[in-house]
């Protein structure tokens, strides 16, 4: 597979900007999202990796919508590859739903594959792995 798109999302902590010299600001904890995606035969695939949580699901969900674009353009299923992700909040569940909306208008299947056993926990949970077809292998995807 071969990589179309990276983004890395760094949000700044602006709680600790007073005290440091000089009044600059300093990066916080690093809470980041990075996006990859690629393509394999009739199968276009994106792979968020590290958290999808308040700060960084904006970014999720329109890399999201720009690769299911990029699938529908070249007449390819997409796959959710969720293996390097760590966390997601409500506002990341959010995204998913709205990119299965634009996945639907468009007539493209959206499969998540791989959730690692915390995504597969919160996928559970949130009952999103019965609106979603979930594989444990990108290789599975039909």
């Amino acid at each position: 597979m071969v990589d179309a798109a990276f983004t890395v999302v760094k949000p700044m902590n602006h709680s600790n900007d007073e005290g440091l010299p000089g009044g600059g600001r300093q990066w916080g904890a690093l809470r980041h999202m990075e996006w990859a995606s690629s393509t394999a035969g009739n199968i276009t695939i994106g792979c968020p990796r590290g958290r999808v949580d308040e700060e960084t699901w904006e970014v999720f969900l329109a890399q999201m919508t720009e690769t299911i674009a990029v699938a529908g353009d070249a007449g390819n299923r997409f796959v959710l590859d969720l293996s390097e992700l760590d966390y997601m909040s409500s506002r990341g569940l959010r995204a998913l739903t709205i990119a299965k909306r634009e996945a639907d208008a468009r007539s493209i299947s959206m499969t998540l594959a791989r959730p690692n056993d915390r995504m597969r926990e919160i996928l559970a949970i949130s009952r999103y792995d019965k609106i979603f077809p979930v594989t444990a292998a990108i290789d599975a995807v039909g």
